[in-house]
């Protein structure tokens, strides 16, 4: 008698990124700020990280799901290293044994499994950062309270990019790194984008700074009505609360 295969459940991006925010939302400590952003666009916007926490550090999380491919990894590899301090690859079992030869030995991989997240390898400090690329995530208007913060004179009609090199060549890698950080985690909400394959759509979280930190974290994702295609959903913020990157 032929025993009947048991299915393993599809993860795709939406699940892992819901089990990534379940797992940082018990997780990180709620000693100090930090802000988690999704979809960040890297260089000119050609890539995008798919999670990104500015913490002490700035970490960058790259998802590949079950229905995902590793043929983009390499290019998506240069700009992740040169932006980030951490930098992980979260997973399925389909590729939490395989990736590692695609990424350098320093990134962490985390591996989810429907109801659970694994730490395969923990993130360690990334040597390849470059303090431009960093600032290169900030507005033009967060890039130019810093160049007044520090004393780095500019043209008024400087060009982003000229100021990001200024501020480059002025500042120190750790000057740049908090920098940044503050910058972003001084934002109300978090940035986003329409993806092609499933639209997600992530609601704006109140300004309500109670707490004197906030991180709006992932928590629940709901269907739309059923004039919506069940591939799209929206995803709801959750509660705020302080934390600190202390992440293992």
């Amino acid at each position: 008698m032929l025993k009947a295969k048991t299915l393993r459940p599809v993860l795709d991006a939406l699940a892992i990124r819901h089990e990534l925010f379940n797992w940082l939302d018990h997780t990180l400590p709620r000693t100090s700020p930090c802000l988690v952003l999704n979809e960040v666009p890297l260089g000119l916007r050609l890539a995008f990280a798919d999670v990104v926490i500015a913490g002490d550090e700035l970490w960058g999380f790259e998802i590949k799901s079950d229905v995902d491919s590793l043929r983009r990894l390499a290019q998506q590899v240069r700009y992740y290293r040169l932006t980030f301090d951490r930098i992980v690859v979260v997973t399925s079992n389909r590729y939490a044994q395989t990736v590692d030869s695609h990424i350098p030995e320093a990134w962490g991989i985390y591996c989810v499994s429907p109801g659970s997240l694994e730490v395969v390898r923990s993130a360690q400090p990334n040597r390849e950062m470059n303090p431009a690329w960093m600032l290169d995530l900030l507005r033009r208007d967060e890039l130019d309270e810093i160049s007044g913060r520090y004393g780095v004179s500019r043209r008024r009609r400087c060009h982003k990019d000229a100021l990001i090199a200024r501020l480059a060549s002025a500042l120190t890698t750790d000057e740049c790194r908090q920098a940044t950080c503050r910058a972003v985690r001084a934002r109300d909400g978090w940035s986003a984008r329409q993806l092609q394959t499933s639209t997600f759509r992530f609601n704006g979280f109140p300004n309500d700074r109670d707490e004197a930190t906030a991180l709006p974290t992932l928590l629940s994702c709901s269907p739309q009505h059923q004039g919506v295609a069940a591939s799209e959903r929206v995803c709801e913020g959750g509660r705020y609360m302080s934390s600190n990157v202390l992440l293992t």
